[in-house]
């Protein structure tokens, strides 16, 4: 299924969502299409007056988690680029108060038991690949031994 979405009902949806390039065409802003996006992983359809902060909540959650969900590419200390993380805020979420998608919403419960199960597989995977590592070694370790 598609990902549709509407910013009409956003207040100054054409300076909040949107900015023009250096060529001038407009384009939209990537906080937005981070935001567009990110209802799919906060199981929310929408950002209103009414579940802003849920889904803000929803959103930190995700970058405490996850880490930093936006970057943007800085100068680096030794002439090459960095990155820098971005941190969605409470405030770029309330400026978009009026965004809707076409996703389902689902209850806090819902949305974090599946966070915790999410962060639990993550957990459960980077074990799975550090035994690998030390199995590796032994291996290695074994073979130089017996040589």
């Amino acid at each position: 299924m598609s990902l549709n979405w509407n910013l009409k009902n956003v207040k100054n949806h054409d300076s909040v969502c949107f900015s023009k390039d250096e060529k001038g065409r407009e384009r939209m802003e990537c906080l937005t299409e981070v935001l567009i996006t990110m209802t799919m992983s906060v199981d929310l359809g929408e950002i209103s007056e009414k579940n802003y902060k849920e889904f803000f909540i929803r959103i930190d959650m995700l970058q405490r988690g996850l880490g930093g969900l936006m970057n943007k590419v800085v100068a680096g200390k030794n002439g090459g680029d960095d990155l820098e993380t971005i941190w969605i805020t409470l405030e770029d979420i309330r400026k978009h108060i009026g965004l809707t998608t076409n996703v389902s919403d689902k209850s806090s419960a819902a949305f974090s038991k599946r966070f915790a199960e999410r962060m639990r597989r993550q957990s459960e995977d980077k074990v799975r690949y550090e035994d690998q590592k030390v199995g590796e070694k032994i291996e290695k370790d074994l073979a130089v031994a017996c040589a």
